[in-house]
């Protein structure tokens, strides 16, 4: 089948390409762009047989990374000619898929108000401008979630991992797999940003205040901003759960 190539329009048109190509039989679907891009693309191709190859053009390429991409250009059109294949699980919100993490509360506050304009701009910068303009004045009111356990924990962030990676150059959840059919629920208990933020950096996780659990499910009940591979997602309450092998990706050879 010849190459074809085609622009996204409008927030969620890379969905829509990407389901016409399913449709269609098309074999392999490559995001050019960064993580927002391949998160609109992965949910026209969750559950198909159409695999995902990644050019990473963004301004921080965290999945890209995280399965092990190169940022040339060149590398990565050689890695998607190569045909190697990862079939990996997605957790979704509601109805829509994401591939890394979620963060319900700050996090996704400051998601919502980075707009382009600014992002394009300052790039990974602009949402360290929004913190500090908004941390000041945020009221860290308590999240509530429900687990599919049935546990009811409470915290002031939390992160819900498929991924190591929380953002760029930060490791969240160092033990999550993209393809054991679990989610990595994360809370901290506490107002302080300066925790979270040394939470993130330190190797040695298990010595912070952090309630942690693996789940297959689990449910939002109050109403705070929420945020997918660094995309504003809309407000909770809010299910999660997660499909797995879901997703087939071109990935580099084992050597």
């Amino acid at each position: 089948m010849p190459m074809e190539w085609a622009e996204t329009q409008y927030a969620g048109h890379g969905r829509e390409l990407a389901k016409d190509a399913v449709s269609r039989g098309v074999n392999v679907v490559i995001a050019v762009g960064g993580d927002g891009t391949v998160n609109e693309i992965i949910n026209g191709l969750a559950g198909s047989q159409t695999a995902l190859g990644i050019i990473p053009a963004g301004t921080a390429n965290v999945l890209s990374g995280e399965l092990g991409l190169p940022g040339d250009i060149g590398r990565a059109c050689k890695i998607i000619a190569e045909g190697n294949t990862r079939t990996i699980d997605l957790p979704y919100v509601n109805e829509r898929y994401f591939s890394m993490m979620a963060g319900i509360g700050f996090d996704a506050h400051v998601v919502r108000l980075v707009d382009r304009r600014l992002k394009g701009r300052w790039g990974v910068f602009s949402y360290l401008i929004v913190t500090l303009c908004e941390l000041p004045f945020y009221k860290f009111e308590s999240i509530e979630v429900i687990t599919d356990a049935g546990e009811r924990l409470r915290g002031c962030y939390m992160f819900v991992q498929n991924a190591q990676s929380y953002g760029s150059g930060f490791s969240a959840s160092p033990g999550s797999k993209f393809d054991d059919g679990l989610m990595e629920l994360i809370v901290f208990p506490g107002r302080s940003l300066i925790t979270v933020i040394q939470y993130l950096l330190s190797a040695s996780k298990d010595r912070f205040n952090v309630e942690k659990r693996g789940v297959r499910s689990l449910q939002i009940s109050t109403s705070h901003d929420i945020q997918i591979d660094g995309d504003f997602f809309g407000k909770g309450p809010a299910n999660f759960g997660i499909k797995p092998a879901a997703l087939n990706v071109l990935v580099p050879r084992k050597r």
